[in-house]
């Protein structure tokens, strides 16, 4: 066993803590570390693939009987608390991507001294109920206080988009053009400029976020651009595409041309996805979730450069189901309105909207003003 004491009186595994890059389909697994007396297990994880987490726990360090499996997307720090419930655990990571991964950071510490927390969240019952006695000139009352976990994210992020509108037609909130796939395909990515390539002084590399048609992801690839040549991908599963984000750039720090996802090899087909001249990102509120994954929307958060009075605008949030013939855009958000003059407006959500995949979400938006007027807005979310 081999661990390390910090200040807080937290017990430091460096057993099963790592910062080792994993080749792609790797896994990390961690030695058996003994945890008597110890009432948590934290574990933290950030990686630039996909990747599975699980948490193993055995009686003799031998027999792994217990795990608990997560997993964590691509870039977003994930992490976690358990119970501890057997004399030993340890924690195994493998890298879910296609490529390997370019950051890698496991830590896992133990915690005693804490109120012990089930090893499982889910629905309560009078199994883990608190008895409460009630001060009474009667005989006691017991009470069972039902408590009510809140779900454990594995991943949270948001989606952000922007538009420039000189309508009222109501629109989805993106800058560029998606053209959405019905079909599995082997896709390409080129720029409408030379200086989006490897040693170019634009965008060099860039990453794909996507799911398969039947809503399997996310999932990632990164490319290296090549200017105005199209770079086939390797992965021959992707339909529907969340976002293309740079990772590396040249001395411009940003993209020197449109650089577009195309629908098919060899830079053919239509434009998918992109990133437009100056950007680094692909700007559009549209999310997708994943098959078996439930998404939680936190907030909306909305603003504009309007200058004048009644230059504001109307947001809502709507859904559509994936693979699945014909699916409406239901609306799951009440109208979050934006007043006029520069404003800002976030809608904090106390009770989350609830959405389970396979799904799309696209925020939309109805402008109240015909001058021409650059909006934002973005939702938060939390995946279980």
């Amino acid at each position: 066993m081999s661990i390390s004491f910090n200040p807080n009186f937290e017990i430091v595994s460096t057993n099963n803590s790592s910062t080792a890059n994993l080749a792609a389909g790797a896994t990390f697994t961690g030695a058996s570390d003994a945890v008597t007396e110890v009432d948590v297990l934290n574990v933290y994880l950030f990686a630039t693939q996909n990747c599975t987490l699980i948490i193993d726990q055995s009686s003799n360090g031998t027999n792994w009987d217990i795990s608990d499996t997560f997993t964590t997307t691509a870039n977003v720090g994930f992490s976690t608390t358990i119970a501890s419930v057997a004399g030993f655990f340890r924690v195994r990571v493998t890298n879910n991507g296609g490529i390997a991964t370019t950051s890698l950071r496991l830590a896992t510490q133990f915690s005693a001294g804490l109120s012990a927390l089930p090893r499982s969240t889910g629905q309560a019952t009078s199994a883990n109920s608190v008895p409460v006695t009630i001060a009474s000139d009667q005989s006691n009352i017991n009470v069972a206080v039902i408590s009510t976990p809140s779900p454990t994210p594995e991943a949270s992020g948001f989606e952000f988009g922007r538009v420039t509108l000189s309508s009222l037609t109501e629109v989805i909130l993106r800058k560029a053009t998606y053209t959405e796939q019905t079909s599995n395909a082997q896709r390409s990515i080129k720029s409408s400029s030379a200086n989006d390539s490897a040693a170019g002084t634009g965008i060099r590399t860039v990453q794909i976020t996507y799911y398969t048609v039947t809503g399997t992801g996310p999932f990632t690839e990164t490319i290296t651009m090549n200017g105005v040549t199209g770079v086939n991908t390797v992965a021959t599963n992707i339909c529907y595409i969340d976002k293309l984000t740079a990772l590396t750039v040249g001395s411009g720090n940003a993209a020197a041309g449109n650089v577009t996802l195309q629908s098919a090899t060899a830079g053919g087909g239509v434009v998918v996805k992109q990133i437009s001249t100056g950007d680094l990102q692909s700007f559009d509120a549209v999310h997708y979730v994943g098959t078996g994954t439930t998404l939680y929307i936190s907030s909306i958060s909305t603003g504009h450069n309007g200058t004048t009075v009644g230059s504001g605008a109307v947001y809502r949030i709507r859904r559509q189901t994936l693979n699945a013939a014909d699916q409406p855009l239901i609306q799951v958000s009440d109208f979050v309105r934006l007043y006029g003059q520069s404003s800002t407006i976030s809608r904090l959500y106390q009770a989350p909207i609830i959405v389970v995949g396979p799904a799309k979400l696209e925020l939309w938006i109805k402008p109240e003003t015909a001058s021409s007027t650059t909006y934002y807005g973005s939702f938060d979310y939390f995946t279980r």
